[in-house]
């Protein structure tokens, strides 16, 4: 019993559970590169609001001229012009300045809404991916359970093989069988093991897929801990409708394109700045002067600006923000038709599914009668090796299905659940 529990241990403490691959999911390279995009629109939406506040500039200029700057004066009384000095060669100016705009045609403004927009955008387009990332590591885990009932159902009917095999080898040997029975139970042996190398190797590369997806090696997975809920159609698409991150981005992108119009529109007003400094110049770092002007050249302004003609221009814009928004509330409306489309095929599908689950329990009971029946004939040479070789791999295949079933189902109910938003989940 010790060295039972010391090989069977290592397999329970390698196995993931299906909620902590869900788990995850959030370290996957995919949804860490999606997240910090939407750190980056973040920061980008903190940037856009600063020019909306003022702006404060330190400025320092030094030049030093090749000639001292001289005024010409031509005098009535002197043949020849006169010349005076009107600067020094070293220049130097300091400012502290700073500005406003105190009217933009709300410009900045709508470049802030546009921003923030997209920052939500981003936000939403993560938890679509997570969404999205849930649906396919689902079907990947659920496809590994699969692979894993067959590969039992294989190995009970490689066990059944090896036990037939046994039986009609000293039927053989007393003369109560033909080679060719024995030879076909044989080959019915080794087509058995092959198709169990096989499905192991596919379950080893869906679990390869699933690790990468995960962004950590997975082994082996636990099954299903199955927790039946009743799902109701209108819940879903309702919840679809008013949670579905894909959806929401959508909108959110709307949203971008309305500021585009208000942003095109902002070319009709005008604009309005205000601006004050303080600056001194001087021949030298003390900015006191340079002997020929005054050293504070300190100011105050304003500036209004208003474009009145731009070739058509400013109205070509706001007809093309427009007519964007237009195009994209068509493709909202059309998301919003596929979703609902596929909500519908959705439950359809689980009905299927639930059917065929009723008719494969069928038919692994007949295969279950058939294979006893086939296997008390051969033993009694009523049956032929044949005979018993189909009916051990039918019966195979009957619990195969019955298991992939059970995990579609799941799968299906999870997917249904995802379908209507990443909340629901």
């Amino acid at each position: 019993m010790k060295k039972l529990m010391i090989l069977i241990l290592p397999l329970f403490l390698w196995a993931e559970s299906y909620e902590e691959v869900m788990k995850l999911i959030d370290n996957s390279l995919s949804m860490q590169s999606a997240l910090k995009l939407q750190e980056s629109a973040d920061m980008l939406y903190k940037s856009s609001k600063g020019a909306n506040l003022p702006k404060f500039d330190l400025s320092l200029n030094a030049v030093r001229l090749r000639e001292t700057p001289t005024v010409i004066f031509h005098l009535p009384t002197s043949s020849y012009p006169l010349k005076a000095p009107m600067g020094t060669k070293s220049r130097y100016e300091g400012s502290m300045g700073i500005s406003y705009p105190v009217f933009s045609g709300f410009a900045i403004s709508s470049l802030i809404d546009k921003a923030k927009w997209q920052k939500e955008e981003a936000r939403l387009k993560v938890l679509d991916l997570k969404r999205k990332l849930h649906i396919k590591a689902t079907t990947l885990y659920s496809a590994v359970l699969s692979l894993k009932e067959t590969i039992k159902a294989q190995k009970e009917a490689l066990k059944a093989t090896v036990a037939a095999l046994e039986k009609a080898k000293g039927l053989y040997k007393n003369g109560l069988l033909p080679p060719s029975d024995l030879y076909n139970i044989k080959a019915h042996k080794f087509e058995t093991e092959s198709m169990i190398l096989e499905s192991e190797g596919k379950k080893e590369e869906l679990l390869n897929d699933l690790g990468s997806l995960v962004n950590k090696q997975i082994k082996d997975i636990e099954p299903f801990v199955h927790k039946r809920e009743k799902l109701d159609k209108e819940e879903i698409l309702k919840s679809a409708l008013k949670n579905r991150a894909d959806i929401l981005a959508l909108k959110s992108v709307l949203k971008t394109d309305e500021a585009d119009i208000d942003l095109a529109k902002s070319r009709y007003y005008p604009t309005i700045a205000v601006s004050a400094a303080l600056k001194r110049k001087g021949d030298s770092l003390r900015l006191n002067g340079d002997g020929y002007t005054n050293a504070d050249e300190s100011y105050i302004g304003t500036q209004i600006k208003w474009n009145l003609f731009n070739g058509f221009s400013d109205r070509c814009n706001v007809e093309a923000a427009r007519l964007k928004k237009l195009s994209l509330q068509k493709r909202l409306q059309d998301y919003i038709n596929l979703v609902k489309t596929e909500i519908d095929n959705a439950f359809l599908r689980l009905k299927t599914i639930k059917a065929k689950i009723k008719s494969a329990k069928m038919r692994l009971k007949a295969q279950e009668e058939y294979y006893r029946l086939t296997k008390g004939r051969f033993e009694n040479q009523l049956s032929s090796a044949d005979e018993l070789s189909r009916a051990i791999a039918s019966l195979s295949k009957a619990k195969a299905k019955l298991a992939a079933l059970k995990n579609e189902l799941f799968r299906q109910e999870v997917y249904i659940k995802l379908l209507g938003g990443i909340n629901l989940f």
